[in-house]
C-alpha cells in the first residue's frame, strides 16, 4: 500500500496553512460580493434582487468584473458617471484582474507535507505551482488576504461614493507590497498607472 501520509490534509501540519487558505477564500468572495455592491449602485436601481440577479446570472468573477467596467465607463442619458469615479473603478477592477492570478494559484496548487513543512506538490511542471514554488505558502496567503481586505474595503468606500451626493472617490488604498514575482512575473502593478495610495 502507497503511504500518502503527507497528502493527508488532516495532518496537524496543515491546519495553519488551510486556516490561512480558508481566509483567503473568504477574503476573496467578500471583495467580489463589494464589487456587486458597486454594481447595484451603479445601475440605480432600487430594488436590490434585480441588479443581485444580473450579477448572479454570471458565473465568472472576471465576467462580473467586466460588466461592472462597462456600466461604470457607459455614457448614457440619466446615466454618467464622474471620471474620477470611472478611473477609480478601472483602477479597482484592474487590481482584482491582477490578484485573481494569485487567489488561483493559492485555490488550485497541489501542497503536501515534505520534512515537516507545507510546500508545492512538485508534479512535472504544474503551472501554478511554479509560480509559487518558492513563497512561503502561510506568508503568501496573509499577504493575499491584507491586499483584498484593502481592496475590499475601498470598494465599499467606492460604493458609498457612488450613492453619495457629491460622487467623491475616496483616496487609494495603501497595500502591502508584492510578494516577490518568481520566474521572472511580473509584479502587480505591471501595466498600471498612478499606484500611489
Amino acid at each position: 500500500m502507497v503511504d500518502l501520509g503527507h497528502r493527508d490534509f488532516r495532518r496537524d501540519e496543515f491546519n495553519d496553512f488551510a486556516q490561512a487558505l480558508g481566509r483567503v477564500l473568504l477574503m476573496w468572495n467578500d471583495l467580489q460580493v463589494s464589487l456587486g455592491g458597486i454594481f447595484w449602485a451603479l445601475t440605480r436601481i432600487p430594488n436590490g434582487l434585480i441588479p443581485g440577479a444580473i450579477w448572479h446570472s454570471l458565473k465568472s468573477d472576471r465576467a462580473q468584473r467586466e460588466m461592472t467596467r462597462a456600466l461604470a465607463q457607459l455614457n448614457a442619458t440619466g446615466h454618467v458617471v464622474p471620471l474620477p469615479l470611472q478611473e477609480s473603478l478601472t483602477w479597482l477592477c484592474g487590481r482584482l484582474d491582477a490578484l485573481e492570478t494569485h487567489r488561483n494559484h493559492l485555490a488550485h496548487t497541489p501542497f503536501v507535507v515534505s520534512e515537516g513543512r507545507i510546500t508545492v506538490l512538485h508534479l512535472g511542471q504544474h503551472v501554478r505551482g511554479l509560480q509559487i514554488v518558492d513563497k512561503d505558502p502561510i506568508a503568501y496567503c496573509e499577504w493575499f488576504y491584507d491586499y483584498a481586505a484593502a481592496l475590499r474595503d475601498y470598494a465599499m468606500a467606492l460604493e458609498n461614493a457612488l450613492r453619495g451626493p457629491d460622487h467623491s472617490p475616496p483616496p487609494k488604498p495603501g497595500l502591502p507590497p508584492d510578494p516577490k514575482p518568481p520566474y521572472g512575473q511580473k509584479p502587480l502593478d505591471r501595466d498600471l498607472k498612478d499606484e500611489g495610495p
